[in-house]
């Protein structure tokens, strides 16, 4: 399935959460699919596309954060507003820090 079609899932209930973790999992190649993600229609898959930014934390992304400050939806600009500001996540979640461990030689 091309990762846009799993970024596209995020907009489905019962698939949105396992396509957020499918993401995770392929890491940063996601992140041009992500990043469109951002500008999707659907305020659940612009949500969900700032999480995974979290996860996998993407300077290119950050102009497109910031307009979403200003995103119709309130959870839209919740999820952009923490991704741009939590020092917890700046380098990455526990998700993460275990997929590169494990990767690691």
């Amino acid at each position: 399935m091309p990762v846009e079609d799993v970024v596209a899932s995020l907009a489905v209930p019962h698939l949105s959460r396992a396509a957020f973790w499918w993401l995770v999992w392929i890491g940063p190649d996601a992140a041009p699919a992500v990043r469109a993600g951002l500008e999707n229609d659907s305020a659940l898959v612009r949500a969900a596309c700032c999480e995974w930014i979290e996860h996998w934390p993407d300077p290119g992304a950050l102009p497109h954060l910031e307009a979403l400050l200003s995103d119709p939806d309130a959870d839209v600009r919740r999820a952009a507003a923490h991704t741009l500001t939590c020092e917890h996540c700046r380098d990455g979640t526990w998700a993460t820090k275990r997929l590169r461990a494990s990767t690691s030689p």
